[in-house]
């Protein structure tokens, strides 16, 4: 039987930096005044902020095919040089940002390796990287590990595998999204010329090895194939750039439920004392899907208004921005029995909206969950007997583009 936060008698921790302005609870929608930091300045922005279940789905859906938000909101100048010349920084305007019909153009590129029957052909390959990375931690130290550096280490080796290039990159790509992660905004963040200097010089070698009838493997070599056929990015054609932006993508996206959300479901299953019960993969699984309910990666969908349009009955004009507040809709009352305790056997699950709705729903949920169950199946197996350290805890969870949980040592017990 699950142990809930009011069994407990006290909420659990999530730990929540102040600076995060996010709601848990659902309230009425209302208008607010915020700004995004550029590069020179600051954009003036009129929010309407949701955070009920029913407006938060009305919101998300707006999103699909013609419909009156929008993520594409990069101006399309800067959309155009940094497509058609390969400049600027990759990470500014990437394809999670664009909209139909290109946005399943995107998804079909980029889609592959995460279906579900490809997902579970890694079920080899990711219990021996997590058994592999677990033991150069161990070694390192045996008395305290690093959850989230551990589940994201894995992470970043199976994105090597999957894409087909050296598992040594590995430590590279955990530095981009060091970066990344630390930034407050897109427009914000620090250029990162070597992801594409980088990308780019995998791109290159894959289209000569192509070129000379030994093509390369995993999704780099997919992406290159498609673009010498002249794959298209709804009517425009598919450039080297955009394969940079598309690798990047994985790399960055892909850490959210491997990483963040298995890091978390530790800690929430650490202080309910439910954490021994992962070994099983399956109930590992289980208390991932509420986690990812309970606090998640992503909270805040943040979307542009294009035309005039209507949404949970608040007349929006053009130029306005919503923001989804996932968090609080994955904690509606009326949708959730119990929906601030941490129930493991929740029989409402399938209702929660971690990953957003069509059209941007995760295309790599099925990998991200198959991932973070394993690791943390890998965990509770190898070490039972695991302790949150005791105040205070120098845990990290950033507050920027993601609410990435990102640090979470822990005492073995041995």
């Amino acid at each position: 039987m699950a142990i809930t936060a009011v069994d407990a008698g006290r909420p659990l921790d999530l730990l929540v930096p102040a600076s995060s302005h996010t709601l848990f609870v659902p309230t009425e929608p209302f208008f607010a005044e915020s700004s995004m930091k550029l590069p020179v300045g600051s954009q003036r922005m009129e929010v309407l902020h949701i955070s009920d279940y029913q407006r938060a789905e009305e919101a998300l859906r707006a999103r699909a095919g013609s419909g009156p938000l929008t993520q594409a909101f990069e101006p399309g100048v800067l959309r155009f040089v940094r497509r058609r010349f390969g400049i600027g920084h990759v990470n500014k305007g990437g394809p999670w940002m664009f909209d139909e019909p290109a946005l399943a153009d995107v998804r079909r590129l980029i889609s592959g390796p995460f279906k579900p029957s490809q997902a579970r052909s890694l079920t080899a390959q990711v219990a021996s990287i997590c058994d592999e990375v677990l033991a150069e931690a161990l070694n390192v130290d045996a008395n305290v590990i690093d959850i989230g550096t551990y589940s994201n280490e894995v992470h970043f080796r199976m994105m090597a595998i999957i894409m087909g290039v050296d598992e040594a990159l590995a430590p590279v790509f955990r530095e981009w999204m060091r970066i990344f992660n630390g930034s407050p905004s897109l427009a914000a963040l620090k250029p990162q010329p070597d992801i594409r200097r980088r990308l780019g010089g995998l791109v290159s070698q894959a289209e000569k090895a192509d070129r000379s009838g030994s093509p390369a493997g995993g999704l780099l070599g997919e992406l290159v194939r498609e673009h010498r056929a002249g794959a298209k990015i709804g009517p425009d054609p598919l450039r080297k750039s955009d394969l940079v932006s598309l690798l990047w993508a994985v790399i960055a996206a892909g850490t959210d439920t491997p990483g963040t959300a298995a890091t978390a479901t530790a800690y929430f299953t650490l202080q309910t004392g439910e954490f021994g019960e992962l070994t099983e993969y399956s109930r590992a699984k289980e208390a991932m899907a509420e986690a990812l309910r309970y606090y998640p990666p992503f909270p805040k969908p943040l979307m542009k208004v294009a035309r005039e349009c209507t949404i949970g009955g608040v007349s929006l004009t053009k130029g306005q921005w919503v923001e989804v507040h996932l968090p609080a809709a994955n904690r509606d009352s009326s949708i959730f029995a119990d929906p601030h305790d941490f129930v493991i056997d929740r029989p409402d699950i399938k209702s929660a909206r971690p990953f957003g709705d069509v059209p941007h729903y995760c295309i790599g949920s099925h990998y991200g969950q198959q991932v973070g169950a394993q690791v943390l199946a890998t965990l509770a197996t190898a070490m039972p007997d695991l302790s949150l350290l005791p105040q205070p805890r120098p845990y990290r969870r950033h507050t920027g583009l993601l609410h990435r949980f990102d640090s979470l040592p822990v005492t073995t017990g041995r």
